[in-house]
């Protein structure tokens, strides 16, 4: 019985340290122009397949460019296929779909709901992710949607730019993306021929999601560097254990931080050392960072470059409920001196405010940068109803006002290397309980000192503290609202019949 449970746990153990590997070159793109600008060189430069997920597609502004990269690569013959979200893109232009359909890229639309179906628990499950891969090759991920920066589908015309983050990567992480990308095609294929009454054709759709995949086997889409096994909801096993994952990761480097470098940015590998102490990062939206050092040797020894530590983590609605969630917890506990969280829509359960707090009871300096022109209503109030019991703590609430903040990154130092994370998870309900979502984790401390600088200057040019007093003085209407939205909320989440 010993030896049967022993060898689980080391086939657990095995399959846990595939999340997160080293080996990848990232890339941070701060805004959608950077975005964009890295997306159509690599749609351009594609050659067998173009897979692509986002929540908004709003056809105007920098995105027609996106579009027309979109629709070149498919009239050469190369495979593009688009999933946009039900809610997120009710709709895509008649003209745009008359011109995909000529060229020949497919897309699908997630769960569609619109009327009183929104008022149904099961329509609020979106696909938010927001995702790509290019021939197997490179991949993004992040929180930015094919939404141009100076455009708002509900507000208009920006003066200043959106605020958001997204991650071009290279390495072994890029075969998971596909993976969880490929699968979620196939299995709304099932659905659509399941649909349409044609039961032959859903089990070949059937068929073809067990072998979700197989395309990596074309000779111009780059093989997965060790597959991870695949999970029991169908989408992979990318995130497995991602928090225990980092945690042999921490205590695998030891004393030695890594020496990542920034190729192009002008950064040294001082930079990155203490990311507590770094400051801006410097002129220009989009940077990598290629190398790291390898944990298993002493500090004193030369180690060679073996790329960047990350892992690709999934939230769905059957194996991966609570990963990104779980993981976010690990790397607060595991802070010794700092964590920087920008979130646009910040409204945490019990458990991830309990580990905020008591990071700042042992001393963590913790700093919040939320929403200060905030998009919806009732996501802002809702959020301001919990600043008294982080105040209280002494956690720092500073409010971005130049434009609207739609960034979900993080950066949190340790005792061996510095985490962070850039992706498309909110820390509220939507995103913790009930959208798909990605996000990928770090472990890097120059890509987490570049992360960093951008949102100390967007702190300290952009945006205003909260104050104590301030907040205890606001109008009795001020916190009715706040108290009425958190209320519902509650409603809604008994709804959904979630803890949260």
């Amino acid at each position: 019985m010993r030896d049967s449970r022993r060898l689980r746990a080391e086939k657990r153990a095995s399959r846990d340290t595939r999340a997160l590997r080293p080996g990848h070159r990232l890339q941070l793109l701060k805004g959608a122009a950077a975005f964009f600008d890295a997306l159509i060189r690599e749609v351009d430069g594609a050659r067998a397949e173009v897979l692509l997920e986002t929540y908004i597609l709003e056809l105007s502004g920098g995105v027609i460019a996106v579009a027309e990269a979109l629709e070149r690569a498919a009239r050469r013959g190369v495979k593009v296929r688009m999933v946009v979200d039900g809610v997120g893109t009710p709709a895509v232009a008649a003209e745009w779909q008359a011109r995909w359909r000529d060229a020949g890229l497919e897309w699908r639309t997630f769960n569609p709901a619109s009327g009183w179906r929104l008022l149904l628990p099961a329509r609020w499950r979106r696909l938010h992710r927001k995702l790509c891969v290019v021939d197997g090759r490179v991949a993004f991920c992040g929180g930015i949607n094919l939404l141009d920066d100076y455009e708002d589908p509900n507000h208009g015309a920006l003066q200043e730019p959106r605020f958001d983050f997204a991650v071009r990567v290279e390495g072994p992480l890029v075969a998971d993306v596909h993976e969880t990308m490929a699968r979620l095609w196939l299995r709304m294929d099932v659905a659509s021929e399941a649909r349409s009454h044609d039961f032959a054709g859903a089990l070949d759709a059937v068929r073809k999601a067990a072998e979700a995949g197989a395309d990596m086997s074309d000779a111009q889409i780059a093989r997965p560097i060790e597959p991870p096994e695949v999970g029991a909801d169908g989408d992979g096993g990318a995130d497995e254990g991602a928090a225990p994952a980092l945690d042999q990761a921490l205590r695998g480097s030891g004393s030695g931080r890594s020496a990542s470098s920034s190729a192009g940015s002008g950064s040294t590998r001082a930079a990155g050392r203490r990311i507590a102490g770094s400051g801006s990062a410097g002129s220009g939206d989009a940077r990598s960072v290629s190398a790291g050092a390898d944990p298993t040797r002493s500090s004193g020894a030369a180690a060679p470059p073996e790329g960047v530590m990350a892992a690709l983590v999934l939230r769905d609605n059957l194996r991966f409920r609570r990963r990104i969630e779980r993981t976010y917890r690990y790397a607060i506990g595991q802070a010794r001196s700092e964590i920087i969280i920008a979130n646009a829509y910040f409204v945490p359960g019990v458990t991830l405010q309990r580990a905020l707090l008591r990071a700042a009871k042992r001393g963590v300096k913790v700093t919040l940068l939320l929403q200060g022109r905030y998009e919806y209503f009732m996501q802002h109030h809702t959020t301001r109803a919990l600043y008294g019991p982080l105040l209280d703590a002494g956690i720092r609430i500073i409010e971005y006002r130049a434009s609207f903040l739609h960034a979900k990154v993080a950066v949190m130092d340790s005792a061996q290397v510095a985490i962070a994370t850039v992706g498309s998870s909110n820390l509220d309900p939507l995103s913790l309980l009930l959208a798909r979502e990605a996000n990928i984790f770090v472990l890097d401390d120059a890509f987490a000192a570049e992360l960093r600088g951008h949102l100390v200057d967007a702190m300290s040019k952009h945006s205003e503290s909260v104050e104590t007093a301030t907040y205890l003085k606001r109008p009795w209407h001020a916190r009715g609202l706040s108290w009425l939205a958190y209320a519902l909320m509650r409603i809604a989440l008994f709804a959904t019949r979630n803890r949260y």
